[in-house]
């Protein structure tokens, strides 16, 4: 299910692909799709997101992360304790493209602590 805390998008597109459920979020700066892994296999088992891009790894603490970028497009997807993944794709619409990496950790990371804090947003 998808959830929006402080966002534009009060109607995010729920979907699934072959990896999981996904969720489309716009706003006027930006497009966000994220997916949460059926498979407990962690990062390195999920297919690349981001079209024409290599997954390299990357850190967000303690879980196995990594990340994907192509273009405008950045990926970052982080291990849950249950094996699952999460993966935040973060397009930019009005930023500076050398920043969408960054952004795209700090979605993934207000997004992972609000799961642990177990939080939703109406």
């Amino acid at each position: 299910m998808c959830h929006a805390r402080d966002l534009e998008d009060k109607n995010p597109e729920q979907g699934s692909n072959s990896a999981g459920a996904t969720c489309k979020y716009q706003a006027s700066s930006a497009v966000v799709d994220v997916l949460l892994t059926g498979a407990t296999g962690g990062p390195s088992s999920l297919p690349t997101q981001v079209p024409r891009t290599k997954a390299t790894a990357a850190k967000l603490g303690v879980p196995p992360s990594r990340m994907e970028s192509a273009g405008p497009m950045c990926g970052f997807a982080a291990q849950l304790v249950t094996g699952q993944v999460v993966e935040v794709i973060y397009t930019p619409k009005l930023s500076d493209p050398s920043t969408t990496c960054m952004l795209a950790q700090v979605v993934s990371s207000v997004g992972l602590m609000n799961t642990i804090e177990g939080s939703t947003a109406e």
